[in-house]
């Protein structure tokens, strides 16, 4: 039968087995005071669709008691709850007015719980998911959380605007249990693409303390804050290792409780060729810049060159100075403040010398033609 505005009809209509247009009073009320699990409203069909709902505002409303106010049950493929909005509507709008969830939904077998085709979803509040989770047409058995953007620039996007005197996160991960396996807090790739690739990108600011990405690893025997397989790490301000007030592009001070080195370089390369373990440029203007400046209780720079078996000649300490005017010294050496000074001591071995040698202030522009000038 089918209900027109009090005008009854015995026939179908349109091909429903019911049909009621109420005009703007409510088509069908339905309550259920007693305190058990029936259902107020039950409708199955085990092939096709149990109920369809349209409506200018709100399609389905269901007032939430003990037992569930709506609740839907696909089988065979089919859907518990399917819900379409056209026209900037919204498809499901669930509130709790209580401490239950606003809205549950559970899959039996392969199937799930809930899919959300098209259209965005928004939560205002938190929602607890105790499967897995895809957005993006993932996969949701791949992970707990599983997103894939194919048309968007950010898979995903955190941005924390709580206000407190605490530390706030952004986005706050971790590894825990036991076992030999590793544990990551967090892994992160980029590929792909002919433009830049990033794998991470954080930010912080409007802080007393602004930390853009934070990481710790502990209790294991071996412990790695950060790993970065491949690919280069670009910083566009200070680094500081060792220190939370960097002052230099790179800052590293040692620990006060350890005597390790605190810098170490070496280079892994066999074979012949000069690779350098450590390089420093400086010339700010020409005569001004230092490439190196070195510091030492003992030794300012110690210097070793290990030649093994190789016939020529190897050099223990290597200097030039070059240009095209004014006075260019090899190495300078300056020796003030003990009982006695040596500008320069050569321990063992023999001194050569290609060139002049002048020794005293008034030989250094004195009589020339001589290999040796003594003032």
């Amino acid at each position: 039968f089918w209900e027109e505005n009090g005008t009854n009809g015995l026939s179908p209509k349109d091909d429903k087995s019911v049909i009621i247009n109420s005009g703007t009073s409510t088509a069908i009320s339905l309550r259920n005071n007693q305190s058990t699990s029936n259902a107020t409203l039950k409708v199955l069909n085990e092939t096709g669709t149990g109920a369809i709902f349209a409506s200018g505002t709100t399609s389905i409303s269901g007032y939430p008691s003990t037992p569930a106010a709506i609740t839907g049950r696909g089988h065979n493929g089919g859907y518990g709850l399917f819900a379409t909005a056209y026209d900037s509507g919204t498809g499901i709008l669930a509130q709790s007015q209580g401490s239950g969830p606003a809205l549950d939904a559970w899959a039996f077998g392969s199937g799930l719980a809930g899919l959300f085709r098209s259209g965005d979803v928004e939560m205002q509040q938190d929602a607890a998911v105790l499967g897995n989770l895809g957005v993006g047409g993932s996969t949701a058995s791949y992970a707990k959380l599983n997103v894939i953007s194919p048309d968007r620039l950010r898979a995903g996007y955190f941005y924390n605007t709580f206000t407190s005197t605490e530390t706030t996160y952004g986005l706050f991960a971790g590894a825990y249990g036991t076992g030999a396996g590793e544990k990551r807090g967090g892994s992160f790739d980029a590929y792909g693409g002919t433009g830049n690739n990033t794998a991470v990108r954080a930010f912080a600011s409007d802080g007393a303390s602004n930390i853009a990405l934070h990481a710790i690893a502990q209790n294991g025997s071996t412990n790695w804050a950060g790993h970065f397989d491949s690919g280069d790490v670009i910083i566009d301000d200070e680094l500081g290792i060792g220190t939370t007030n960097p002052t230099a592009k790179l800052h590293v001070e040692g620990s006060p409780a350890s005597n390790s080195t605190v810098i170490s370089a070496k280079t892994n390369y066999s074979g012949n060729s000069d690779v350098r373990a450590v390089t420093g440029y400086s010339v700010t203007n020409p005569g001004w810049g230092y490439g190196g400046e070195f510091t030492g209780g003992f030794r300012g720079i110690a210097a070793t060159a290990a030649g093994g078996d190789y016939t020529g000649q190897v050099r223990g300490v290597y200097a030039s100075a070059t240009g095209t005017d004014g006075t260019r010294i090899g190495i300078y050496g300056d020796a003030s403040g003990g009982t006695i000074n040596w500008a320069g001591y050569f321990g063992s071995g023999n001194v050569y010398i290609t060139n002049d040698l002048r020794i005293g202030s008034g030989a250094s522009g004195g009589a020339t033609g001589y290999k040796v000038a003594i003032d």
